[in-house]
């Protein structure tokens, strides 16, 4: 594998005790916000009950969103241009506005997404890669399905143990959009065992442990599949 990957993808789930959402509290979350440098959004949208968004576009695919719903807010960064040091530090100042303004209890689980690819060293094809090389499918499968696989791929679900915190569900595919590149997606799921919740350093941290696991775990493991073919 190639040693420099490209996250395209941050998200996380902040879930905290529900709480009814006045408008006008709302709009004035809206404005706090934009007065923190690289936290603030460009636009609102009140169209979906009880949903209300805050978005900024940049470029053609490039977008940041942020989602209220009554038990959790939900941070997005689609095809990011951020690192997760940008993003985790963007979620602290959030929540901190979230509280002062709109008097938010704890957090009381936290989910997070992170999505990565890597291109391949020693094939042409991710898909070939993954399915004949790493799960041993070559000549397997057509005959069976009969009609051609357009994706295929491997999925685990690591749950939380005493030493690591946090269940880890991992889905590893070609990316659609790049013939040589695995797309490796973790989400990590965490809650709190009461208490204080969650606090915003863990939080952070969870991001981070998420992103080493990636790069430390996840990508060696394909590496020992990529050499060179004899």
């Amino acid at each position: 594998m190639h040693a420099e990957d490209r996250t395209i993808h941050f998200s996380t789930e902040l879930i905290h005790p529900p709480l009814q959402r006045d408008k006008a509290k709302v709009q004035e979350f809206y404005f706090e916000l934009s007065k923190i440098p690289g936290v603030g959004y460009d636009n609102t949208e009140f169209r979906v009950p009880n949903q209300p968004r805050f978005y900024t576009r940049r470029g053609d695919k490039t977008q940041s969103v942020m989602v209220l719903l009554p038990d959790r807010m939900l941070m997005i960064e689609e095809w990011a241009d951020t690192t997760v040091a940008g993003f985790t530090d963007k979620i602290g100042k959030a929540i901190d506005c979230a509280r002062n303004v709109m008097n938010i209890g704890p957090i009381l689980a936290q989910t997070a997404t992170i999505r990565s690819v890597c291109t391949v060293s020693h094939y042409d094809n991710a898909k070939s890669f993954l399915m004949d090389t790493v799960c041993n499918q070559q000549g397997r499968v057509d005959s069976f399905f009969q009609r051609p696989v357009a994706v295929g791929g491997l999925r685990f679900v690591l749950p939380a143990t005493p030493e690591f915190e946090g269940t880890y569900h991992i889905g590893i595919e070609p990316f659609r959009q790049g013939v040589s590149e695995v797309f490796v997606e973790l989400k990590g799921v965490y809650k709190t065992n009461g208490g204080e919740g969650i606090t915003t350093e863990s939080l952070a941290t969870h991001l981070h442990e998420m992103r080493a696991f990636i790069a430390d775990n996840i990508y060696p493991y394909l590496n020992q599949y990529d050499t060179a073919q004899t």
